[in-house]
């Protein structure tokens, strides 16, 4: 009832079919397919990957391996908000459907699927994954989308602003920092939390080399604006560093609030 009466109205809206329209729209634009084509590309990878680790008998996901994910969010988020914001807004709005479908796959249990997605996230899991619900892939996807969807920035009228890559800068690639250099350098925990001070300094730095690049490409290097960045980015590590919450929803609307303050 509710997909039907989701149906009528954006034929009211759009004057057409939602699925014709959302074809032709695709298709209207070379740049736009070739787009969809590394994304589709991407994501066929993701599941070569969860495929071969599954693959390994007894086998359990580490950290580092975990943050891949990380690695391909960015590489799917960043073309994506340079070249055609827009569509990536509908094209996470359908990833993140995609998600919650195969979630309730999971947790119904449904026959042949339900158990092949379980065993398949199974590798993945941490202690943040240990209720009924499986949601870590939910909140990263959330996380780096939010700062799309809160905007009203389209990439051939209102033009680039750095607030876009909130996500992919606090939890796509700060985040990641974060965890790899505190497993390969961590030795000096904070206090009360296993996170460590090298993880930090590792995700400040990076998130500062990203931030000044995604800067350059559309703003001026103004004194406000690196002293926003850097406030920014000093705030968010140690929020990160410090917060008991779900750090992928968290992080980006934390950083999304400052960098809105870019000229």
């Amino acid at each position: 009832m509710f997909t039907g009466l989701m149906m009528s109205a954006w034929y009211v809206t759009l004057k057409k079919n939602v699925f014709i329209w959302m074809w032709l729209y695709c298709l209207n634009d070379k740049k736009r397919v070739f787009l969809i084509l590394f994304w589709l590309l991407s994501t066929f990878s993701s599941v070569t990957f969860v495929v071969w680790i599954n693959w390994k008998p007894n086998y359990k996901a580490s950290t580092v391996v975990r943050k891949c994910f990380h690695f391909i969010i960015c590489i799917v988020y960043i073309p994506g908000i340079l070249y055609d914001v827009d569509l990536l807004r509908l094209a996470s709005g359908i990833a993140l459907t995609a998600f919650i479908v195969l979630e309730m796959f999971r947790i119904l249990n449904v026959p042949i699927i339900g158990s092949a997605i379980q065993s398949a996230f199974e590798v993945f899991l941490d202690e943040k994954d240990s209720g009924i619900l499986i949601l870590t892939n939910i909140y990263l996807l959330v996380g780096c989308s939010c700062p799309i969807w809160l905007t009203g920035y389209i990439s051939d009228v209102k033009g680039y602003h750095i607030c876009l890559f909130s996500g992919i800068i606090s939890v796509g690639l700060g985040d990641a920092a974060a965890s790899v250099g505190g497993t390969f350098l961590g030795k000096h925990h904070w206090a009360g939390s296993n996170k460590t001070y090298e993880g930090s300094i590792c995700a400040i730095v990076t998130q500062l080399i990203v931030s000044f690049y995604f800067l350059l490409l559309g703003h001026e290097l103004s004194l406000h604006n690196i002293t926003i960045i850097i406030i920014a980015v000093l705030l968010t590590s140690l929020l990160e560093a410090k917060t008991t919450q779900v750090d992928n929803l968290v992080l980006p609307l934390f950083m999304f609030s400052f960098l809105c303050w870019i000229h």
